[in-house]
Parts: C-alpha cells; structure tokens; sequence
C-alpha cells in the first residue's frame, strides 16, 4: 500500500469506532517501514552512524531474556522481515543512544517539596501531583522539557517531557538518542511504534502489570532510515498527527453539539404542557430527524420518547403520509379537549393477569414432547425489541398436557416482575403460546384492546415507581393494579400502532445504515492495515 491510498481513505477511516487512534497507528505503522514519504539516498545511507556506535559498544548485546545470554548486534536475517527501503539498515533500539533507568525512591525519600518526581502517573495523567525528593540528584537521571521517556512497567509507551526540571522514577527510562544515528523527533516516532509491537509481544511479561525486560527492549530490532530521510518523515508524521488531532476534535465538538441538540428536543417532546408546545417539538424533531438518529447509542433514547408520545395519543397521525412525504414525526391534530375525553381507566380494566409457573426443573429434558417456556433469562437476548425469545423444554405427555393449559396466548405483554432496569427496560410481546416464568408478569388484552398498543402503552410506563422492596424490588399485580391511564377508541389505538411501527422501522434502519458504515470503515482500516503487511 502507498501512501496516496491511505490518505485518499484518511477522513473514512476516522468515522469508524476507534478510528482515530487506527489512524494514529497507520501512520506509525508507514513512517517506520518507509512508506509515508520518499526515499532520500545519501551517499553513506544509514549505515554511516552505526558505523561509529557498533565500534564503541561492541558485537554483542546482552539479552537478559535469555538468562544473561547475548545476540549480535547486527540483526540476521532470521530476526526481521521484508527488506528495508534503500539507504536504510536494520539495528537494534540500543543503537539509537543510552536508555537511563530511573533511581529507586522509597516512601521514605518523599519530601513535601523540592525536586519533582515522575512517576508512570505523572506521564499519563498530568494532573497528579507530584511527589518531591530533596537533591542533588545526578544529572542522568534528571528529565528536562524535550526528553524522551519510557514507560516500560504497567503503560508502556513512550512520552515526551515537558513540565520542567525533575528526577526519573524506577521503571522509566530517560532516552538520550544517539544523534549520529537518529534524530530525537524519529526516535520518539519510532519508539512507540516498537514499544505497542512489543507490547503485544512476547517481549512483554507479567499477568497482572505487564512490563518489558531491559534486554529484550535493547535488542529489540527497527530500520533506520538516513538522517535527511528521518526529518522528512518526522514533517509529514506532525502533519497527519495534527490532522488526527483536528478530526478528533471535530468528532467531540460534533458530538457534543448533537448530544445536547437531542438532549433538548428529546425533553422538549415529552414535557410540552400545550399543542402547541406539542407542535413545535414535533417540527423540530421532524427537520432534524437525521441529528437525532447521528448516533447508535442515541437511537433507544429516541425510540423511549415515541413509545412515550404514542402512550399519550400524540403520534395519531394521518395514516401513512407522515411517513410516506419524508415527515417523520407528525402531531395529533387532535384538541386537548377530544384526548381528554377518552376515558380513565386501570390496567385490569383492559387486559386480565397472565400466571407464571415454576417450571420443575426435573422434567427438562425428560421425553420427547416439546412446550415453549420464557424465562426472565430469555428476556435479555438480542434480537426483535418487541418479541420475546422463548426456550424448547422437552417434558412428558402428562407434564405437556399441565402446561398447555398453563400456556399464555399469543398478544400477552410480559415483562419481568424481579430487578430495578430489567423491569423498566424488558418488555416483550408473546407471538406463540408459552409458559412464562413465575418471576414474569404478564397482561392479556381484552378482545377490544390492540396488543400492540398494549405493548407501546406498557413499554411507556416507568415501572420502577411501581417497585417495592429495597434489597430486591419487585413489582406486583396491586400495585401494577393502581395504575390509571388513558384509554383510546380501538381505532385511534390501530392508527397509533401504524405510526409507532413506522417510526420504530425508521430507527431501526436508522441503526443499520449506522452499523453498516461503522463496519466499512473498520473493514477499510484492516484493509489498509492488510496492505502494510
């Protein structure tokens, strides 16, 4: 892959999940392997500074992997892959200049001021304070702005310092690059590129904080391009991190900016005390539909305030023109006083309780005669919001023939009885005969009631108000029995329905175009990344 591909796909790659830091790591992945800018060919080539350090430090590299063994200095060619682009030479990171444990304080050696310590804490999150320690200390282990620091224990990356003056902590390694052999600004680059390669390595040990042996990090093998080569790469790497940064930026400004537009029409549908409150909400909602379903995880926000607005008989509608002429939400046109009319009633008015049953768990299994069964469990699954998932237990003829009659009729809303979220979240339709757990409440509707407005009706009701019990709140058929709502005309409940299906389709595809353009960034980033391979 060149580098004109990877720019020519730079802003689709950022809007996939995680794009951004992809990117990040493309960009590494072909600074490094000497695809982002190119070649610059120099008498010498590379080879001219490694000349000079391989005569100081000698042939072998102590490898503390290997039990205190040693490797060449010089890599062979079993130790690294492709060939290099010309002018440049494999080496090893202890190569580019010295790595500077830093010292071993104790608690002990804590001061309230003096000279700061840098901690791994200190490089990941600058707001940490400071622990301080009294000097002098020796000047290789102290960091000034501009220094390259390693984090080889718990993050392992590596940093460039720039808070003042102050000493280096253990498990951190102060870098003073070899200038003969690499500029500071490339070997920066070129260090956190080895460093997450090595981190997903066998270079890294330990299960609960993993960190990087000394020998194994030296004798860790990169190309190095020549000194002229190294600064064009340094430029074009700074243009396409400061591009990254500005995407990411434009990324959290978009999605403040959205989360709080939906935020305030979300509120604005749901709190309008007037039609025309009501009117304008849906006008607003209406031109913006696409604002409002920009983000995966703010489509089930969305669905909530519809399900919310049909229970309330604001979403009735005109049949399907709303939908048909690109307007999705539309309101009633209804007058107060006509909603007002329908009349008051409880849920017992409408639908009779359903009766859970303890499935015995010693005829699961048993025969070869099979009855749905729905447990909360099932409630949970991934699939149709609306629709319960149901499990196949295999039972006797005389067991078969006591749940039959126990069975729930297609059209019964349940959901679970046990839990805070669950039973505010988890309400699911029946489309088949089924036995339902006796930690599930269920609702039948009367002949003259909708199922489906059941549903919408029951999914708009937030059910913990109705929870007792603070160690495991529960829901219960009196309580559940208190609750008053309206109830519309058979007819008005049909056009509700029609209109909550449509929206709900709406969101639902709004949720898979969504998805699909996530996945084809993420299937372009591996691509690209493929193509580096």
């Amino acid at each position: 892959m060149d580098a004109q591909t990877f720019l020519d796909n730079f802003a689709t790659v950022a809007d996939a999940p995680g794009g951004v830091q992809r990117l990040r790591d493309l960009v590494l992945e072909l600074a490094v392997r000497g695809r982002l800018v190119e070649q610059v060919v120099e008498e010498h080539s590379a080879s001219t500074g490694l000349v000079a350090t391989r005569a100081e430090k000698g042939t072998t590299l102590t490898n503390s992997i290997r039990r205190g063994g040693s490797v060449p200095r010089i890599p062979g060619p079993d130790e690294h892959g492709d060939e290099v682009p010309r002018g440049w030479e494999w080496a090893r990171l202890d190569d580019t200049g010295e790595y500077v444990n830093g010292l071993a304080f104790k608690n002990s050696d804590w001061k309230p001021s003096g000279i700061p310590i840098i901690r791994i804490q200190n490089l990941t999150n600058p707001s940490v304070p400071f622990n301080y320690a009294d000097g002098p200390l020796p000047e290789d282990r102290m960091a000034h702005d501009g220094d390259i620091l390693v984090s080889w224990s718990a993050t392992l990356n590596a940093f460039r310092w720039n808070r003042g003056d102050a000493a280096v902590n253990q498990h951190i390694f102060k870098v003073v690059p070899d200038h003969r052999v690499v500029t500071a600004d490339f070997l920066f680059h070129l260090l956190r590129h080895s460093i997450r390669a090595m981190a997903e390595s066998e270079a890294a040990h330990g299960l609960v904080m993993k960190h990087i042996n000394r020998g194994p990090f030296l004798s860790y093998v990169v190309a190095l391009p020549p000194l002229a080569e190294q600064e064009k790469i340094v430029a074009k790497v700074d243009e396409l991190m400061g591009l990254c940064h500005e995407l990411e930026a434009r990324q959290e400004r978009r999605h403040l900016a959205t989360t709080r537009f939906r935020g305030s029409a979300l509120h604005a549908l749901t709190e309008a005390e007037t039609p025309h409150d009501l009117r304008h909400a849906l006008q607003r909602a209406s031109a913006n539909w696409p604002t409002l379903l920009g983000q995966a995880d703010s489509v089930p926000g969305l669905k909530g305030r519809i399900l919310q607005l049909a229970a309330r008989g604001h979403l009735l509608g005109s049949g399907a023109s709303s939908v048909d002429q690109g307007e999705p939400l539309e309101s009633t046109g209804l007058e107060a006083s006509e909603q007002e009319s329908w009349p008051t009633v409880t849920l017992p008015d409408i639908a009779t309780w359903a009766t859970g049953y303890g499935f015995p768990k010693r005829y699961q299994g048993h025969a070869d005669l099979d009855i749905l069964f729905c447990k909360v469990s099932d409630m949970n699954l991934p699939g149709n919001e609306r629709e319960i998932h149901t499990t196949v237990h295999t039972v006797d003829a005389y067991m078969l023939k006591q749940l039959k009659a126990r069975a729930q009729p297609p059209g019964t809303v349940i959901f679970p009885k046990i839990g805070g979220a669950i039973a505010t979240n988890k309400r699911r339709l029946l489309v088949r005969p089924t036995v339902i757990d006796n930690n599930c409440l269920g609702l039948i509707p009367r002949d003259d009631i909708d199922q489906m407005w059941l549903y919408i009706l029951m999914s708009s009701i937030d059910l913990t108000a109705y929870q007792s019990g603070t160690s495991m709140p529960s829901l219960s058929h009196a309580t559940l029995s208190s609750i008053h709502v309206k109830l519309p005309p058979l007819k008005d409940q049909r056009r509700i329905v029609y209109q909550v299906e449509n929206l709900l389709s709406l969101c639902d595809a709004a949720i898979a175009a969504l998805r699909f353009k996530e996945t084809a960034a993420s299937d372009l980033a591996d691509g690209l990344a493929a193509g580096l391979a």
